[in-house]
């Protein structure tokens, strides 16, 4: 057994020393930056690696590589954590001089720049790595090298602490990204100086802009309007890798058919472009056959792909899946150029190590993570593929002397296999990376489309070409228009036959599962039953099947347990989610679904549903609500809501009435009334809400009729105040309450002392006066603001005034998503998202409830 795994060793030395490489960078993460970390780093691997491996034949040899390369890996990504985490930015808008690099994304009104050489302060103070800076409604021309000058507050790029959510500040330190700005108006940014117009990064550029523009003016212009934004968006990001135009719901229909992956440059993508290259190589032997006198055919399609790969990745901006797919295929290449033998999973290992000396911390990204383990699935089942296309091959001149009839019958009879062998191969390919990246979508995503494989399968042939086409009339077209313009018009068809594909099968019944957060023996269990479906497929045995079955066994009854000890559970839980200068707040009581409570803010750039609500129900499993809450009709309370309406279903609607309209609240109640969702009205004179095992009483006074002459300014006094009880545990939520508000409910005698207090109007000075406080003396106290402070809220003055009574003050901005759970009889567990610390509030006996 030793002497197997030894030649296996001597074979794929490169996937040991990335997975050593790989090793090294959790062992950073995980441990942070300590002193005695080094000190960890080496004995322990030494340890393993001197008992396993064999010590003869180079043993040691790769013990010291991979004692080398699990080094190299915490070295490189330590020295990435520290260049971010050290970044302290202040929090005034400042003079930032910076260079331009690239375009990120672009879109109508507003550009997405990667710039370098960063300096704040008027260019006194060097800012870390490179800047993300989004310039909205703007058209100064810019180009790569470009010197500029812009007036902005810098933020560093950090994570909000959602459950949940997009590790946004992993993604931003994977690329290099140390800090963010945010400019608007022609005149918000100065050119100090051009850069040279011939730099190889300015030509990539000028190249990229030019082409971008030609697809901006003539994509979909035989579609309408509405047909044509979609197209558009679509080709800019399997061309150019531009995703700025994908809005929400687009995205959401490849996401839930399964096609995701077709909407930016992927492995896929690269594959096209070597097809390409291949066929413009065909194309060139038969105008030139003595061309293959001089240079093989494989040749001089490996010669044309190399550069074609390698510009195509550079075009879509060396995202990681382009990049592992052009090393791949540099490599695999090489090896025809070279007459060499080529190992598929060294390749991949060799791109592992390259993008990781690069960028360590992609490691902890869904990109990475998503490319590399697809591609080592179809690896894994590629020897069983292979078999079957070499099964059946007919000897060659074993036809020579039959009749022409009986050979026009062999020839068809080929065509006929060669086709079944093709689709044979696709559709084995598509079930394998489905399979391997299985666990992870319902990790990461806690989602997985069922029809990807059909959907995949139809729509992989439109992708194909589409993006040859689009590729093409894109390069055209950014110097003769009018030629790019008729090369274009099949790409503007498949793109709309993909886009029809990706809403036929998200429209299905059943198209996307939903699983919650997975416990650690779960996500195992996934795991294992994925692997030995691809070991089934790759080498069918007895011992692959009874894996399977035991592990589709285990699963089963894990599940079962996770699911019996959540439905059992009898705690109250509240989640204060991190929506910066706004209000989101999921709470769930033992045998309900759940209440939300407002929805955050929804901008044209962002909206809170998409990105922070959403993400988090699905996580906790909550696909239907016992209700949603709106406390009173401001953007930063109702933003996020359509979108949850959209997704989520929900038995009800309150809000407290206040006479006023705006477009964004009438969209929430057209869509509400169509999905049959009831809008009810909260205030004290209704009655109390049972829900689950904890009640509901609206505090509130009625608002006034819209023909009393409900004025704007006074919607925050009109916002919906109510008490949830449990218990001996009581919480008070107060939306946008101000002075006038908190005094009306001081003199109408209602129940105000709570253990816990969402306090008013983000901690702002109007609201929190030392009465009402008194009135309701919290234990703990959680306020839902930026952080640092911003727009006045919330006040010192307030934070001061809080723990004067006794709270214990959490800040969503500061601590990220607060999560508050209670059996309701002894003890308040408070858990802060940012730092992950729980920690625990007896409750007070002398409090009245």
């Amino acid at each position: 057994m030793m002497t197997a795994f030894s030649k296996w060793l001597a074979v794929n030395v490169i996937v040991v020393a990335s997975l050593c490489l790989c090793a090294g960078i959790v062992v950073a993460r995980v441990l942070g930056v300590h002193d005695d970390a080094p000190s960890l780093l080496v004995p322990v691997p030494a340890l393993l690696a001197a008992a396993v491996l064999p010590k003869r034949g180079g043993g040691y040899i790769v013990v010291a590589l991979c004692l080398l390369f699990l080094a190299l890996g915490f070295r490189l990504a330590t020295m990435e954590i520290v260049r971010t985490d050290s970044f302290s930015p202040p929090v005034t808008p400042q003079i930032v001089h910076a260079a331009v690099s690239k375009t990120l994304g672009s879109g109508p009104g507003f550009r997405i720049l990667l710039v370098e050489s960063g300096a704040g302060d008027a260019g006194r103070t060097p800012l870390p790595g490179y800047g993300r800076v989004f310039l909205r409604d703007n058209n100064l021309p810019l180009c790569a090298g470009d010197r500029v000058a812009f007036r902005s507050r810098v933020r560093k790029p950090t994570g909000r602490g959602n459950p949940g959510e997009y590790n946004w500040e992993i993604h931003c330190k994977s690329e290099r990204i140390g800090w963010q700005a945010s400019v608007r108006g022609e005149q918000s940014v100065l050119l100090i100086r051009r850069g040279s117009r011939w730099a190889p990064g300015a030509v990539l550029f000028r190249v990229r802009r030019a082409m971008g523009i030609f697809l901006e003016l003539h994509a979909g212009r035989i579609f309408d309007e509405s047909s044509r934004r979609e197209v558009r968006a679509i080709l800019k990001g399997i061309v150019l890798g531009d995703r700025g135009e994908i809005d929400h719901s687009l995205s959401k229909s490849f996401a839930h058919s399964g096609l995701a992956h077709m909407l930016s440059a992927s492995g896929l993508h690269v594959g096209i472009v070597v097809m390409l290259a291949f066929v413009s190589v065909k194309g060139i032997s038969y105008t030139v056959p003595r061309m293959l006198l001089r240079v093989p055919f494989p040749r001089a399609v490996a010669l044309v792909s190399i550069p074609a790969m390698i510009l195509y990745c550079l075009l879509v901006g060396s995202r990681v899946p382009a990049m592992r797919a052009t090393i791949m295929g540099v490599v695999f290449a090489a090896a025809i150029l070279l007459d060499r033998r080529w190992s598929s999973f060294n390749s991949l290992a060799l791109a592992a190590i390259l993008i990781l000396i690069v960028q360590p911390l992609s490691l902890f990204t869904p990109g990475f993570q998503l490319s590399f383990v697809a591609v080592a699935g179809i690896l894994m089942v590629a020897d069983a593929m292979t078999k079957r296309f070499r099964s059946g091959v007919p000897v060659e001149g074993e036809d020579e002397g039959r009749g022409g009839q009986q050979a026009s019958g062999n020839l068809r009879g080929k065509m006929f296999l060669t086709l079944s062998r093709w689709a044979f191969g696709l559709t084995l390919t598509s079930v394998a990376a489905t399979v391997a990246v299985a666990p992870l979508l319902l990790e990461t995503f806690h989602a997985f489309p069922v029809y990807t494989l059909a959907a995949n399968l139809s729509a992989g042939f439109f992708l194909t070409v589409g993006l040859c086409f689009g590729l093409t009339a894109a390069a055209v077209g950014a110097a003769w228009p009018w030629l790019g313009s008729l090369i274009l018009i099949p790409a503007d068809i498949t793109v709309r036959l993909i886009i029809g594909i990706a809403k036929f099968f998200q429209g299905l019944p059943w198209s996307t599962v939903h699983v919650s957060h997975m416990t650690f023996a779960e996500l195992g269990l996934v795991s294992t039953v994925a692997f030995a479906l691809l070991m089934l497929v790759r080498k069918p045995s007895r011992r692959a099947a009874a894996i399977l079955c035991a592990s589709l066994a285990g699963l089963i009854v894990a599940s079962g347990a996770s699911h019996l000890h959540r439905s059992s559970a009898k705690d109250l839980t509240m989640v204060f989610l991190n929506v910066g200068n706004g209000d989101s707040i999921f709470v769930r009581p033992p045998g309900s679904k759940g209440l939300l409570v407002d929805g955050g803010i929804r901008t044209p750039y962002f909206d809170t549903g998409v990105s922070v609500v959403i993400p988090f129900l699905n996580r906790t499993g909550a696909r239907a609500l016992d209700g949603l809450l709106v406390t009173h009709p401001q953007m930063d309370h109702m933003g996020g809501l359509l979108s949850v309406l959209d997704e989520i279903p929900a038995k009800q609607l309150w809000w407290n009435p206040v006479g006023v309209s705006n477009n964004h609240w009438d969209r929430i109640v057209v869509s509400a009334r169509a999905k049959g969702v009831p809008l009810r009205s909260a205030n004290r004179r209704g009655p109390t809400v049972k829900m689950g095992e904890a009640t509901l009483r609206f505090l509130n006074e009625p608002a006034p009729s819209a023909e009393a002459g409900a004025i704007s300014q006074d919607l925050n006094d009109r916002s919906v105040v109510f008490r949830l009880d449990y218990g001996a545990v009581s919480a008070l939520f107060t939306g946008d309450l101000e002075r006038k508000g908190e005094e009306e409910l001081l003199q109408c005698g209602v129940p105000l002392q709570a253990t816990i207090l969402k306090v008013g109007h983000h901690g702002g000075r109007t609201s929190s006066t030392w009465s009402f406080l008194q009135a309701v003396r919290p234990q703990i106290a959680i306020i839902s603001a930026e952080y640092p402070a911003w727009g006045g809220r919330p006040r010192q003055e307030v934070i001061d005034r809080l723990k004067s009574v006794g709270a214990e003050v959490y800040w969503t901005g500061r601590d990220g998503a607060i999560t508050v759970s209670t059996d309701g009889r002894s003890s308040v567990r408070v858990t802060a998202g940012k730092s992950g610390a729980p920690r625990v509030f007896p409750l007070n006996p002398h409090q009245e409830h």
